[in-house]
């Protein structure tokens, strides 16, 4: 009879955890409309908006790689978008296709030979944060698209439109940006289940075993990669029609590729939900930071990262959604 029990029991627990994960979800979609306080509506936008970077991001740590220069993809696509639409008439809708494959040619021109002659690891880090600091002294210099003093999106020229990714309310953004996170994390769940999830897991594990079952690690690398500047790309043209300016030495500076790499890398990387959890800490933190201390500490936010990757790898190597799986775990078997 207690086994009886005891089964009903593990089966309603797994029950109730398969669900646990829809709540969070639930109260991101009915709570914001009842926020009268703009600037929290701001943060709940950026946290989206960073955890969809930092899910991007993370496909190329499902490969066991790393890469500190994914603002150069962030800022490639910003500035296609709002210069075609700028200089073109080009509506954002459609600009943001033009900025995502230009992100993925360059992410496809960089990971390309470095995964294809063996640079993989610090190098391809190195190579990503080089990349990254060449884009920032080109659009410096580059007249055509402002230089160094940038592009400004004039809100009151153009007026609120859909299309044009222009709305006057921010609760707009914040939804679209909810929407983009929550079909990624879908995207990459199925993404896991598939042969392609069954590569990049071999190749994480083990580069030279997977190489010895057949698989060709060159491509799934590269293919990651691409796939992860493309979406990052997407990412930029949020980033430039929420702001509505972009300049280059803010937009390509390795403290925004921190940004994008600190939630999966505190989260867990090559976990689904782990830059989610990682953006939703890291972000409201970084914003207090900055509101209040912004104005003599500069930078204070990236200090706090630093303290919370170097507290985080000593006590939570794997990542914070680790550590909270094995806590549920724990406490459903107390129970």
């Amino acid at each position: 009879m207690n086994e009886i029990q005891n089964s009903n029991l593990h089966r309603l627990s797994n029950s109730y955890r398969r669900y646990l994960k829809y709540i969070p979800v639930i109260i991101l979609v009915i709570v914001p409309p009842f926020v009268t306080e703009a600037y929290i509506v701001h943060v709940l936008f950026l946290c989206a908006f960073f955890a969809f970077l930092s899910e991007a991001f993370n496909l190329v740590s499902y490969t066991g790689q790393l890469s500190l220069g994914h603002a150069a993809f962030l800022g490639l696509g910003a500035y296609a978008s709002t210069y075609l639409f700028l200089f073109h008439g080009i509506p954002p809708l459609a600009g943001i296709f033009a900025g995502g494959f230009l992100a993925a040619a360059a992410g496809f021109i960089i990971s390309y030979p470095c995964f294809r002659f063996g640079l993989r690891g610090p190098f391809f880090a190195l190579t990503t944060i080089a990349f990254a600091e060449v884009l920032s002294y080109v659009f410096v210099n580059l007249d055509a698209v402002g230089g160094a003093y940038g592009l400004l999106i004039t809100f009151s020229k153009y007026g609120p439109s859909a299309k044009d990714l222009l709305f006057e309310s921010k609760l707009a953004y914040y939804y679209i940006m909810l929407a983009m996170m929550l079909g990624l994390i879908y995207s990459i769940e199925r993404l896991e289940k598939s042969r392609f999830g069954f590569y990049v897991n071999a190749i994480r594990e083990d580069e030279d075993a997977a190489w010895s079952l057949g698989i060709n690690v060159t491509r799934i690398q590269v293919t990651s990669a691409t796939l992860s500047a493309f979406l990052t790309g997407l990412g930029g043209t949020f980033y430039a029609f929420y702001f509505l300016y972009i300049e280059p030495l803010g937009l390509f500076a390795i403290d925004r590729s921190v940004e994008i790499a600190a939630p999966a890398i505190i989260g867990g990387q090559a976990t689904v939900l782990g830059p989610i959890l990682g953006a939703f800490i890291l972000t409201p933190i970084a914003e207090f930071l900055r509101a209040y201390f912004g104005g003599g500490l500069i930078g204070i936010h990236l200090i706090v990262y630093g303290a919370v990757i170097i507290v985080g790898a000593m006590l939570l190597p794997e990542g914070l959604i680790v550590g909270l799986e094995r806590l549920l775990k724990r406490f459903s078997k107390g129970s």
